[in-house]
Order: C-alpha cells, then sequence, then structure tokens
C-alpha cells in the first residue's frame, strides 16, 4: 500500500511517498511512531518520520550547522510550523493554530482532530458531529455538571456508576434532514491508496468520500436521485473507481479550470479540500471548443425584475444572526463596497436599508443547521452559501474567523468578508460558478486570500443578464467608484477612486494543510 504526502519547500510543493496508512493489515511490518502525552500515545515529538523528510527535503540554509533545533514544532503531517513566538498553549502542546482547530489533522498517519478541552488528538470517530471536544470529555463535563444539581450522594454514586457502564453521550444530534457533510477535508477519513496508478476498475478506499463530494456539489446524481431513476449499478458506499467517478472527475477538473487528466493527482485534491462556496457548480457542458464565455447562469436563467430603470435593490444585515469578531459597522462596510463593484458595471443601484423584515436581499451569519437544508460544517470548508434570483438569502458560516483587514486579524484560517461577500452577490444576481479562476465567481477561496475584483468574465456574465451600466467602459483596467453618501446608495459613476487591474494573481490550495494525498 502506498500513500502520498504533500510538504511545502520553499514556493512549491513536494508529494512524497508514505510508507504507512491507516489501512495496513495485521500481518504486514510496521513500527508506530507514538508522542505520549497524559498517558496515550498519539504522535513522536522530535524524530517522528515527518520531521526527517521535512529535514530532509529542505535545502541546507546559509551557516546551519548539525545540531538539531530545540524550538517546538507543529506535530501535524505536513506542517512542521516553528511555534517560538506562538501563544503559550500552542507551544505547550506542539500545535499550530490553524491545526488546532481544523476539522481534520492528519497524524501518524490517521486522520485526527485536536480536541478543545484535553488538547489532545483523536480519530474522528471520538467526536460527535459538529463538536471540537472529544466525546468522553464531553460526557465528563456533562457528568460534572450534573453532580451539582443532586443533593442526594447515594442517588448520584448510583447515576455515575450506570453512566460509566453505559455507552459516551453522542452529544446532540443534527437536526438537519440533510445527512451529507459538506466539509472538503471530511471525506478523506483514510488514505489506504493501495495503487499508486489509480484508473478505472481499481478499489482505492476513501473514494466514496469523494463520491459524496461530487454529489452535493452537482457532479454525480444525488442518492434519491439514484433511487428515483432505478440507477442500481451506481452507490456512494463503495470505493470502485468505476466510469461514473471517472466522468465526474473529469467535469470537476475541466470545471475548475484543472488539468483534465481523469486521475486523481496532486492538483485535483488540493482543489477538493480547499475552502469553498457551498452553492453547487452547474457542469458545464460547451459545445464550442472555441466558446471564450466561462460564466454560467442558474437554471432557467432567473434574474432580478423591476418595473423602474435603473433597478433598485435594497438590503440589510440580520441584526440578530451576527458575529463578535467584527463590528456590524465593519461588516456593512464590507458589504457596502461589495455591492458597488457590482453595481458599477449594470444598471441596478443597491441601497441599504434598516427595515430588515422587508428588504429584497437579506444577510446573515449562521451555526451549523439553520433551516434552509444546506447547514454549514464549522471552520473552513464550506464558507457560505446564497440562492437565485428572487430569494435574496445570503448565508455566512458565523464559524469562520472573518476579516476586513488581515494587517489586524492575524488568524492562519481567516477569510476574507468582502472577497466572500462579492462572490455571494454574484449568486444573488443570478449567476452561477466560473472555471476561470481569476474570476469572482470561481467557486474556492484559500484562507487569507483576497479576490473581490470584478474580472472580465464576471462582468460579460452579469451584463448578459442585466445589460451594461450606460457609464461603464471596457479597459486595461476597472474603476470603480465609492458608495455615494445618500441613502447609502451605490454610486454607478466610474470616476473611480478605487483604480484595480485585472490580473489574475490568486492561485487556489489550502494554506499549510497537511491533508494532500494523490492516486499519481
Amino acid at each position: 500500500m502506498l500513500s502520498l504526502d504533500s510538504f511545502h519547500c520553499g514556493p512549491g510543493l513536494m508529494v512524497v511517498p508514505k510508507s504507512e496508512d491507516v489501512g495496513r493489515p495485521m500481518d504486514f511490518p510496521a513500527s508506530r511512531i507514538g508522542l505520549n502525552l497524559g498517558g496515550r500515545t498519539y504522535f513522536s515529538s522530535e524524530d517522528d518520520f515527518v520531521s526527517r523528510l521535512y529535514r530532509r527535503s529542505r535545502p541546507a540554509e546559509v551557516g546551519s550547522t548539525s545540531t538539531p533545533s530545540n524550538s517546538p514544532r507543529c506535530q501535524a503531517e505536513g506542517c512542521n510550523a516553528d511555534l517560538s513566538h506562538a501563544k503559550h498553549y500552542h507551544r505547550r502542546h506542539k500545535v499550530c493554530e490553524f491545526h488546532s482547530k481544523a476539522a481534520t489533522v492528519m497524524a501518524a498517519g490517521l486522520t485526527q482532530r485536536f480536541c478543545q478541552q484535553c488538547s489532545r488528538f483523536h480519530l474522528l470517530s471520538e467526536f460527535d458531529n459538529g463538536k471540537r471536544s472529544c466525546r468522553k470529555r464531553l460526557a465528563d463535563h456533562n457528568r460534572r455538571r450534573r453532580k451539582t444539581q443532586q443533593p442526594n450522594q447515594e442517588i448520584l454514586k448510583s447515576h455515575l456508576d450506570n453512566v460509566s457502564r453505559s455507552p459516551p453521550d453522542s452529544g446532540t444530534q443534527a437536526m438537519s434532514s440533510v445527512t451529507v457533510a459538506v466539509s472538503p477535508p471530511d471525506y478523506f477519513q483514510q488514505r489506504a491508496y493501495q495503487n499508486p496508478k489509480a484508473s478505472r476498475g481499481s478499489h482505492i478506499t476513501g473514494i466514496s468520500h469523494i463520491k459524496t463530494y461530487f454529489s452535493h456539489f452537482g457532479y454525480l446524481p444525488s442518492s434519491s436521485s439514484l433511487h428515483h431513476n432505478n440507477y442500481t449499478g451506481t452507490t456512494f458506499s463503495d470505493d470502485l473507481f468505476d466510469a461514473a467517478f471517472e466522468s465526474a472527475l473529469i467535469r470537476y477538473q475541466r470545471n475548475l479550470g484543472l488539468g483534465v487528466t481523469g486521475r486523481l493527482d496532486a492538483g485535483t485534491l488540493s482543489s477538493i479540500i480547499t475552502p469553498r462556496c457551498g452553492v453547487p457548480d452547474k457542469v458545464i457542458r460547451r459545445g464550442n471548443l472555441h466558446s471564450t464565455q466561462h460564466y454560467e447562469y442558474f437554471p432557467g436563467k432567473p434574474r432580478w425584475v423591476r418595473s423602474e430603470t435603473p433597478m433598485t435593490l435594497t438590503y440589510a444585515v440580520s441584526p440578530e444572526n451576527t458575529i463578535h469578531n467584527l463590528s456590524s459597522r465593519d461588516v456593512k462596510k464590507a458589504f457596502k463596497r461589495a455591492f458597488s463593484r457590482w453595481a458599477s458595471v449594470i444598471p441596478v443601484s443597491f441601497v441599504e436599508s434598516e427595515d430588515y423584515g422587508f428588504a429584497d436581499i437579506k444577510i446573515g451569519f449562521y451555526n451549523g443547521d439553520h433551516g434552509d437544508g444546506e447547514p454549514f460544517d464549522g471552520v473552513l470548508g464550506v464558507l457560505a452559501h446564497s440562492f437565485s434570483p428572487e430569494s435574496g438569502r445570503l448565508h455566512l458560516d458565523a464559524a469562520e474567523t472573518w476579516a476586513v483587514d488581515f494587517r489586524v486579524e492575524k488568524s492562519a484560517v481567516a477569510v476574507d468578508l468582502e472577497s466572500v461577500a462579492t462572490h455571494e452577490i454574484g449568486h444573488l444576481l443570478g449567476l452561477s460558478h466560473s472555471s476561470v479562476k481569476e474570476a469572482v465567481m470561481y467557486p474556492s477561496l484559500k484562507p487569507r486570500d483576497k479576490r473581490a475584483e470584478l474580472n472580465i468574465d464576471d462582468i460579460k456574465g452579469v451584463q448578459s443578464l442585466y445589460g451594461s451600466n450606460p457609464n461603464f467602459r471596457y479597459g486595461s483596467s476597472l474603476e470603480y467608484d465609492d458608495m455615494s453618501a445618500n441613502n447609502g446608495a451605490c454610486n454607478n459613476n466610474l470616476g473611480g477612486n478605487l483604480k484595480k487591474k485585472m490580473v489574475g494573481f490568486f492561485m487556489f490550495s489550502l494554506l499549510g494543510h497537511a491533508l494532500l494525498c494523490a492516486c499519481l
């Protein structure tokens, strides 16, 4: 069995073979490498396999010696971040901020998660859905709470004995009827890739999770449609690299502007685990191979319709569904700039309203299941989603670390609010995802990246729905004007104060994430 790991080496990535994996049979000779934390072994601290590979792959630094550094480093595979100047908590437990919050972390060849209460890595099976603390620690916490409310010590002892003999508390169950988890890293719970040159007909552990991912984002039919159409030969529970999976893989690669190889290469897997919009992709089926159009619409090509010209749409941010790390003023400013970008190219004005209930566009931050059938998944994974015209609903995951200024917000998992807002407004106007990586409507955005300027593909797409702003002109640069101070309306005059050249300089991969595995 063979699996592949990625490591950051200077400006690029290096994929190296790893001989240890979770799917190894019992009679296969292997040495377990581990670090004893609190009487429980997880992975080694100084001479583990990853550290040796990392040191071996790095170019020698000028003036360096062979003396090993004693500075604490992150123990997640492929990270090895220097924690010398990190917070005491991260230095003590040897885990960087990113991997202490990530939904999945590769350690000792296993997909695990860092428990926020006991400060250790555990297998994903030890966590309940959506919880950041392991099931055992949550059960202990619940027992301590019950103890203060139980006056009778004999009843308390009997109760605790019963709890200790019973299975651990399963925690709060998800209320959503949607059973598909949509956080891309969760689809790689094991990495026992038996054939490094996987192709149609191969059995590869973990493909079933990618099939579920493809189903959620529109590349494979949903489970309900499979049942309805009697597709008995295709399931998402097996790990068979079948013809349907190969076709979905090729469509995914073409849709996201990746190299079309029909294989699970490093670039494809890196794209799958990158945080993204929760709106499913519209699978592109263009007949003209020379078409320069990359933008797409929702089915039926819906758009907003109003009698007045230019059209005016109102928007409001929910006063109840908010976040704590940004002020309401900062959030509203970010959305004001995002609406201004779209208003500068189409004859539509966006006006902020104080009446949330009657606004055309309603914006809010939500956790987990929030009643629209598309529950959020916590940190990273799915960042936000919105709906086609004239629904007007724009929802953002409140669990993310939203930022308006990366000079102020230092978190490694911070997400630029203005970039995501601009993208989701495109959906509200009727645009689907684009395959142009530089476009605002491209579905993925990595942490601490900013992509808020409209690309020519975004402009052509939205103008095909609403027409062009009379003041808009094409050129080597796009000019945007600040928002008008009158009634909060977006000024459509392009005498612009903000001048940004349309240069595609954004690449997409999950920052520092070590969950990259490839079948080449």
